[in-house]
């Protein structure tokens, strides 16, 4: 059986943020109205580190911890309400995580087995189901959907990562055109897909894919792009490098309009994921470097 521990949420105070919307990328110009979120900050008991990644309409959250400073010191968490459990499958070695969730209280994620990198898919129940790519050498699951539908990444025997979709059973490779390395993030109940990828030279981009299609989401200014989350509405959420720091920030993407998006005060802002309620949840680095995941919930 997979360990379980419970534990209360160590909330921060909320606090109110006014995001002026801006267009470019996309967006023509056009402007939208301030946006307003009460941000709520957690961390595990006892972690070096907490993160959260996708949400779904009940207010449920994929999330993960870190035990210690080492980089695969992880477990899986599944927060509910002001509960955190830590859900990490039966065989995980170690670096198990959390980063999708759907209607059903379905998460997913990845971790290291005895052989090597696998998917997973952790029912409403409990019950844990291993994915693992045709042929790969490592699988990611990312985000899920309210029918199960499932987005992430598998690498090949060369070394090369792509994304990947399994729609109603079947797996797709999704590979940017062009491009060297892909990574799906996330879908829809609509099975609109984003991610980002790498082009030739390095440079990092963000994609929606939708029906077959490929658009790339770029940031106006940004030294790098990259797409976390999607809703039903089309509404992205990530973050993109900022050209004179280096640091990564957080935008909101609706109707071609980007809203930057940061955590108050914080040095550093990912955004994973996003509801349809327009609930975001993600991950903030605090000016000391710490690292805790955030729920921010529009406000009237």
């Amino acid at each position: 059986m997979p360990t379980r521990a419970h534990a209360a949420f160590l909330f921060a105070l909320p606090v109110l943020l006014l995001l002026p919307a801006c267009g470019g990328g996309g967006g023509g110009g056009t402007s939208a109205p301030a946006l307003t979120y009460t941000f709520t900050s957690f961390a595990y008991p006892g972690a070096s580190a907490t993160g959260a990644r996708g949400i779904n309409d009940k207010g449920e959250i994929a999330a993960y911890y870190h035990a210690s400073a080492a980089e695969t010191d992880t477990h899986a968490l599944l927060v509910v309400g002001t509960t955190m459990t830590v859900i990490d499958p039966p065989t995980a070695l170690n670096d198990a995580r959390s980063f999708g969730i759907n209607g059903s209280t379905e998460v997913v994620g990845s971790y290291q087995s005895p052989t090597g990198q696998l998917g997973f898919v952790r029912a409403g129940s409990g019950a844990f189901t291993d994915i693992a790519y045709p042929g790969s050498t490592g699988t990611t699951i990312r985000g899920n959907n309210d029918a199960g539908d499932l987005a992430g990444e598998w690498d090949d025997t060369g070394g090369v990562r792509h994304g990947f979709t399994r729609i109603a059973g079947t797996f797709a490779s999704i590979d940017f055109p062009g491009a060297p390395s892909t990574r799906a993030r996330d879908l829809n109940n609509l099975a609109q897909v984003v991610g980002h990828y790498d082009d030739a030279s390095g440079g990092l981009h963000g994609f929606v894919l939708d029906a077959g299609v490929y658009a790339t989401i770029d940031y106006p200014g940004a030294a790098g792009s990259m797409c976390g989350g999607i809703n039903d509405a089309g509404t992205i959420v990530g973050a993109y490098v900022d050209a004179a720091t280096g640091a990564r920030r957080g935008f909101v993407l609706a109707a071609g309009v980007f809203t930057p998006f940061d955590y108050p005060g914080a040095g550093e802002t990912l955004p994973t994921g996003i509801n349809n309620l327009g609930q975001i949840a993600g991950e903030y680095v605090d000016p000391s470097g710490a690292r805790f995941g955030f729920v921010a919930t529009p406000t009237p």
